[in-house]
């Protein structure tokens, strides 16, 4: 993980307590973890629930040595991105959501969904060798 270029567009991140539950929305630069431009992971910690800046939104992370690169887009307003820590940084999470994961909470873009109602949410994956 440290050595992949990782892009994503979101300007507000979720500060974590010492339990990773989220707490207070920021400024992405405020928790130093803006990656509006690509940029190395290097030793950053993630495991952090963005705010998109856009309705449809694609997250680029590419292994420079390797020429290899893998893109996510989706149309929620929400990503939350995990580094791996616990896996010893072996992979980077990637999870789309239509809420933070504090909403039943706070109503911060909770979804009801009426009976016989649908949701639908778009994702696509794709990769490609540099």
């Amino acid at each position: 993980v440290d050595e992949y270029l990782f892009q994503l567009p979101a300007n507000q991140v979720y500060a974590v307590d010492e339990h990773a539950n989220p707490t207070t929305l920021h400024h992405v630069d405020e928790l130093d973890l803006n990656f509006t431009q690509a940029k190395k992971i290097a030793a950053t910690k993630i495991d952090h629930t963005f705010k998109t800046a856009n309705d449809l939104w694609e997250i680029t992370i590419t292994h420079p040595q390797q020429a290899l690169s893998v893109s996510l887009c989706s149309d929620q307003p929400w990503v939350q991105i995990y580094s791996g820590e616990k896996l010893q940084r072996q992979g980077l999470a990637v999870e789309p959501m239509s809420c933070p994961p504090n909403a039943f909470n706070s109503g911060l873009d909770l979804l009801l969904l009426e009976p016989g109602k649908t949701h639908r949410l778009f994702f696509n994956i794709y990769g490609q060798h540099n």
